[in-house]
């Protein structure tokens, strides 16, 4: 059993290599605007430790430029200063090329379903039949419940949205692996974000 219980400082290389995007390197809970959301923030980032230890999972639903993105790099970060291995993606790379080898002879879903925290950003995005991207979010999603990783989605969809396009097995390894839900709106960070 790995302890998750010393932080340490994130160098820019650990960011590059979980493919933070460097917009979102500075984001921190203090930037966030709005009082009642950066305390929500905050208390979630405390949780990190337990999650890793757990494979718990958090699902960061909100319209269009809520600031899902940011706080779900937030949580990586968070999990990089305890020493975890993370990976940012996006859903839609998953499904174009996460079949292809992209780090040496490893591919996209091989290192995504073995990093101790994995961001899929934009469930939901993704421009193929959602039978065939549900079945290869499912295998993924699946590995990763099963061996207690924690996983972190962004999405633009409701509820019903995500239960119209992603039907059966999908929907229920998501559920189960997934227990925190997080609606963001517009949220605003101060002197950080565009």
């Amino acid at each position: 059993m790995i302890l998750y219980n010393k932080q340490l400082t994130i160098t820019d290389t650990v960011l590059t290599k979980a493919q933070v995007p460097k917009l979102f390197w500075s984001v921190q809970p203090k930037t966030v605007t709005d009082k009642g959301t950066r305390e929500m923030m905050i208390s979630l980032l405390k949780k990190m430790p337990t999650w890793l230890e757990t494979g718990s999972g958090i699902i960061i639903r909100g319209n269009f430029m809520a600031g899902k993105t940011a706080f779900a790099c937030m949580l990586l970060r968070q999990a990089l200063s305890y020493s975890a291995s993370g990976l940012f993606t996006y859903g839609c790379d998953v499904i174009r090329r996460g079949n292809k080898a992209v780090y040496g002879d490893r591919t996209l879903n091989d290192i995504a379903r073995r990093v101790d925290l994995l961001v899929l950003d934009d469930l939901g995005a993704e421009d193929t039949g959602s039978d065939w991207a549900a079945n290869t979010y499912e295998l993924l999603i699946r590995a990763r419940y099963e061996n207690c990783l924690t996983t972190v989605v962004t999405t633009n969809l409701t509820i019903p949205e995500l239960k119209a396009r992603y039907r059966g097995a999908f929907l229920s390894v998501l559920k189960r692996s997934l227990q925190t839900n997080v609606v963001l709106k517009n949220t605003q960070f101060e002197g950080v974000l565009r």
